[in-house]
This record gives C-alpha cells, structure tokens and sequence, in this order.
C-alpha cells in the first residue's frame, strides 16, 4: 500500500538529467516533497498512494479517514492544512477519563443522555482546522454538535454517552491530529489555566484603556473643549494613543496572529478585516493627533477591542 519515496525520486531525478549536470541526493530531493495532509517534508521514511506524498502512516491513515467520511473538502480549504499526527498512542491510554469523579471534572453538562464538553486544542491553526472540528459529526454518530473557538483554540462538543465514550472522543480528535490538552490545572475546572490567565489579563489591558481614555474625553463628550485648552487637549490624545498602544499590540495578539495565518494560507477570514479595521483606526488617530486636525479614535478602538475579547 505504501513505498518509499527516496529510490522513486533519485531514479526519477536520474532519469530526466542531461549534460554534465549533478544528480540531487536522495534525502535533498526527499526534503523537496511535502506531505499533502500535514506539509512537513517527507523523508526517506515516507509513503505514498494516488500520486500523493506522506510523510508517515498517520498522515496516510488520516487522509484515507477524511476522504472515506465524505471530508476530503478539507484538503481545499488551504495548502497543507493538516496537523502532523503525533506518534507513541497506546491503545486504552484514555481509559481514566471514563471515570465518575474525572467526568465530574471534565464535563461542562450532563443529563445522562447527553453531555457537553469543551477542550483546548493548540493545534487549532487555520480555517480548515476549524471546518473538520466542526463536521465531527461526519466522523462518530454518537457526535451531536461541534463549534469552535479560534482565538481561544478551544472546541466545545455535545455528545450522546450511550453510544460514545468520553475516551473514545479523546482518541478520535488524538487520531486525526487534534489531541486536547489535559493538564492538571484545565482538569479541575476553579484552576485557570495559562492561557485562562492570559486572556483575562488581555481583557483587563483593554478594560483599563478604555475607561481611562473615555475619562479623558470627557471635554470632547459633552463639547467642553474651550475649558481643556489646546495644549492640554493635545497630551490627553498623546496619552490617549499610548494607551491604546498595548491594546493594540497585545489584546488583540490572537487576531493578529490569525489574520497572519489566514493570508500565509491566502484564506480569508473574519480576523483579517478586523484588524485591518484595527489599523485604519490607530493610524487615523496618530494623524489626526499628531497634524492637530482632530481628537482621534482611541476610545472607540479600545472599546472594540474590549468587547470582542468579552
């Protein structure tokens, strides 16, 4: 079923050489090839099948689940889209989670029919990674209903527990490369987490932004700028700018680093607009502050910032 990909390539690279030019190495031509699921290179150890290039058996395997479940859409979506498959499962390594006092941790509702849960995944990356999460359904019947959270890398799943065991949806996302994270502190649910930590003081960054800046635009609000004075009403917009500058950078880093994502991959998604918006606002209000033309937008952009982490 599957054949290794040096000798294949070497033989064709010999095949197609004229004049005195120099054959490639093996593993330099082998490097060339990526994976079609996961895009690492594939190595002297890869597979193939259909003219399509692995660089493991988990890759293999997982491209052959998707395309016999009716996903193979996913491979449209972007270049590469899937994540390389983690090697060293053992069978019934997820076995603990079915238990009482563990699913008391774990689960966000249960009636006994059926349960809610949600898991951070890091290898959440791109738009593709969110379509297959949320088409679970197409992969186990026992699958009710899948949605993702892209900035918090996180996917809530409603499941029936008579036909699926917990374990058995661990070992599933595990097996198509989205293995959740299971720490001690995302297990008891009154711990935060790293991340849980993170996002609440990016929120509170944002929180203390906009109502400052709101405090110093009062004279603006209720038309109170002959009181304040040009001078004094210039500092307030270059502290008002300072301000917003963490906001910008740093409360908004997860829709930054995704629009990133998302034009690497030449996807559109609805993080690029945004912080396209982001930056037409910031840079207007240095304009505007900077040529004396005007207050600026610092208390708008914080405050959109704000409520889309909320």
């Amino acid at each position: 079923m599957s054949s290794v990909l040096s000798t294949n390539l070497t033989d064709a690279s010999n095949a197609s050489l004229t004049g005195p030019a120099i054959a490639t190495p093996p593993r330099a031509a082998a490097a060339r090839v990526k994976c079609f699921h996961c895009g690492e290179g594939c190595k002297d150890n890869g597979f193939s099948k259909a003219e399509k290039a692995f660089c493991c058996q988990g890759c293999l395997v997982v491209h052959d689940l998707l395309t016999e479940s009716g996903l193979d859409h996913f491979y449209d979506l972007t270049r590469h889209p899937g994540v390389q498959i983690r090697k060293g499962a053992q069978a019934g390594q997820w076995e603990f989670l079915d238990e009482a006092a563990m699913q008391q941790r774990l689960l966000d509702f249960t009636d006994g029919a059926q349960s809610r849960i949600t898991f951070h995944v890091p290898a959440i990356h791109c738009v593709a990674c969110v379509w297959l999460l949320e088409n679970l359904f197409r992969l186990h019947p026992g699958i009710g209903r899948s949605q993702v959270n892209f900035p918090k890398r996180e996917v809530a799943i409603s499941f029936a527990t008579q036909t699926l065991k917990l374990s058995e949806l661990v070992a599933l996302l595990a097996s198509i490369g989205y293995e959740p994270s299971l720490t001690f502190d995302e297990l008891d649910k009154r711990a935060l987490s790293p991340i849980q930590k993170r996002q609440w003081l990016q929120i509170g960054i944002a929180g203390f932004a906009f109502g400052n800046i709101m405090l110093f635009s009062i004279p603006q609000y209720f038309g109170l700028d002959s009181f304040s004075g040009p001078d004094l009403k210039l500092l307030f917009g270059w502290i008002s700018l300072t301000l917003a500058l963490p906001v910008v950078t740093y409360s908004a880093l997860d829709y930054w680093k995704s629009a990133w994502l998302s034009m690497r991959q030449r996807v559109a998604t609805l993080d690029v607009p945004i912080v396209l918006g982001l930056s037409a606002i910031y840079g207007q209000s240095v304009y505007e502050i900077a040529s004396r033309t005007g207050e600026g937008y610092s208390d708008s952009l914080c405050g959109l910032i704000f409520f889309l982490l909320c």
